[in-house]
């Protein structure tokens, strides 16, 4: 029969052992875990005073104006891209980088900028990622540099790396966005229920392993229709 002190040893060692291991592992998790806060803002040209919250499938016309607010956990970076109702692609910002050193939720936001007369449904793609997308931002270096004839090949491998990224495991099949548990409202100087926006707010938080992605639909119209 074996000793029951050495016995005790054996499960001291054990559990010692798996306590590492799952320290280790929320360690690695929380390391990979990326969360981003952000506000879609709009006005209209003529009442610049008077903005609002632009939430998914929102109706806007040509002339008004959009800004988008963010901020980011420590050492992550983002992404702003804009799809065009013809395919074309925009990538709004710098891709924005928050530097390990810094505290997190560093603000940062666009400038204002106008809705053209080109209607149809526009969508914006917020992405922050725990390490540079390079793929993305190569293909972007290559379509500011490219011929009218190489455009449209160049869009159609950004809606590539863009649907490949909805279509991640990371995140729920149903439209394409992340589970609904992922995205939560953040009360930063807004009010809601019909209510006005700061225009530097923000409005939800996303987070996602790896990735974190938010899709925003703008319905386009002409300001007659």
């Amino acid at each position: 029969m074996k000793n029951p002190k050495s016995i005790n040893i054996c499960l001291a060692l054990l559990l010692a052992v798996s306590f590492t291991l799952t320290i280790t592992l929320a360690d690695a998790t929380a390391k990979d875990n990326v969360v981003f806060k952000y506000g879609v803002i709009g006005k209209k040209a003529e009442e610049e005073s008077n903005v609002f919250a632009v939430k998914d499938s929102v109706i806007m016309y040509s002339s008004e104006l959009i800004k988008i607010n963010f901020s980011l956990n420590k050492g992550k970076s983002l992404y702003l891209i804009w799809q065009s109702p013809q395919g074309n692609h925009t990538l709004l910002n710098l891709p924005t980088i928050q530097p390990t050193t810094k505290e997190p939720d560093n603000f940062h936001a666009t400038n204002w900028f106008v809705l053209d007369e080109r209607t149809g449904t526009e969508l914006l793609y917020i992405v922050a990622a725990n390490k540079k997308l390079k793929s993305i931002e190569k293909l972007f270096q290559e379509l500011s540099n490219a011929a009218a004839a190489s455009m449209d090949n160049i869009n159609e491998k950004i809606a590539e790396e863009l649907a490949e990224l909805q279509d991640s495991d990371r995140f729920s099949s149903r439209k394409g966005l992340l589970p609904k548990r992922a995205v939560k409202p953040v009360e930063s100087g807004a009010v809601f229920r019909g209510g006005k926006v700061e225009e530097d707010a923000l409005l939800e938080e996303v987070s996602g392993s790896g990735v974190a992605l938010k899709i925003i639909r703008i319905v386009h119209k002409a300001r007659n229709e």
